[in-house]
């Protein structure tokens, strides 16, 4: 039996959290040098795009299972405004304003990924979250923050493409079912192949 979370996938759910988001008006996926590029960004913008990664192995299962680390860059646009007061009651503008939304938003893609992602078999492992402010001081006077964090996904990968068929060992997800004992006989049990055994 195969399971599997994609790159794809992992970038689907992001996109569906920013069209859902109140607060979001775009989303984008790629290298950071391609964020303006294509098309007239509409702001506040989710940008994400790959860290560097590593890939665990699990032996007792024979599952691999990669932790990718991704940054989330939510920015929105500096807007002067007359509006706008500092504390001394000066002309200011929407700095603050725009560093506590996006803030807020970075926090809501966590609470998305612990809450609905984990359904997925997506996890936030303990320590992998780190955010810091970004500003962009050139046309647009972006300002927002990065948040960096990894992700564990699964991928139980029984069915590889190809032909695999005369290939020495078998298929290492399909196991035959064993036979345990202790060594007087006293305790007994027999395992399925893929079940877990828990000793009294």
């Amino acid at each position: 039996m195969s399971k599997i979370t994609t790159l794809n996938q992992l970038i689907g759910y992001f996109d569906a959290f920013a069209n859902a988001h109140a607060q979001i008006n775009d989303f984008g996926y790629g290298a950071t040098s391609e964020m303006s590029t294509s098309e007239q960004i509409n702001y506040p913008l989710l940008w994400v795009t790959n860290a560097s990664s590593s890939t665990i192995e699990v032996s007792r299962n024979k599952s691999v299972i990669p932790i990718l680390t991704f940054q989330f860059i939510v920015l929105d646009q500096w807007n002067n405004q007359s509006n706008y007061k500092d504390t001394n009651g000066l002309e200011s503008n929407n700095t603050g304003e725009i560093m506590s939304d996006t803030q807020q938003i970075c926090m809501d893609i966590i609470n998305y990924i612990s809450n609905y992602l984990r359904e997925q078999d997506v996890f936030i492992p303990d320590g992998s979250v780190t955010i810091e402010p970004a500003q962009d001081e050139g046309t647009d006077k972006q300002y927002g923050w990065i948040l960096t964090l990894d992700l564990q996904i699964l991928n139980l990968n029984c069915t590889i493409p190809g032909d695999f068929n005369n290939i020495i060992p078998p298929n290492p997800c399909e196991c035959d079912s064993v036979y345990v004992s202790n060594s007087d006989d006293s305790y007994m049990a027999n395992v399925e192949s893929g079940g877990v055994l828990e000793l009294p």
